[in-house]
């Protein structure tokens, strides 16, 4: 084996790395927190009454949180929410749905993201907040 070797033949950086996460585990165990990346999906409406469907559709469909509500622009809306990859894949198909149903709306877009990265999370306006904390669901 070579100089970077360990005696199992992984890097010491990768021997590290695994070093690292087992501990994370270990800590996230002792506190009884399960570690289940938090995906996130959010939907765009032209016009307040479809976000407003949307919004509570996604919360009765799924166990998700809603993370946040904010306006576009020309009259558009979005609303994010976070939880399970299956809860939010359910919660946004009936977003979707409540939000077709309204008179005049039009659903812009909508995307979910399985497992976004802590950079995704620490810029865009997607986390748990004290506010929304007490809804969390997992």
């Amino acid at each position: 084996m070579g100089s970077l070797s360990s005696s199992f033949g992984r890097s010491p950086i990768v021997n590290f790395a695994i070093a690292a996460l087992t501990i994370k585990c270990i800590d996230a165990i002792d506190l009884g927190v399960a570690i289940v990346p938090a995906a996130v999906g959010v939907i765009e409406t032209l016009g307040f009454p479809a976000i407003l469907a949307a919004a509570d559709a996604m919360v009765k469909a799924g166990e998700v949180t809603l993370v946040y509500y904010g306006i576009a622009e020309k009259g558009e809306f979005l609303v994010a929410v976070r939880g399970k990859v299956a809860e939010v894949n359910r919660s946004v198909e009936a977003g979707i749905a409540a939000a077709e149903e309204v008179f005049g709306a039009q659903v812009i877009a909508h995307y979910i993201i399985p497992n976004p990265t802590e950079n995704i999370e620490t810029v865009l306006p997607i986390q748990y907040t004290q506010k929304v904390e007490q809804f969390r669901t997992f």
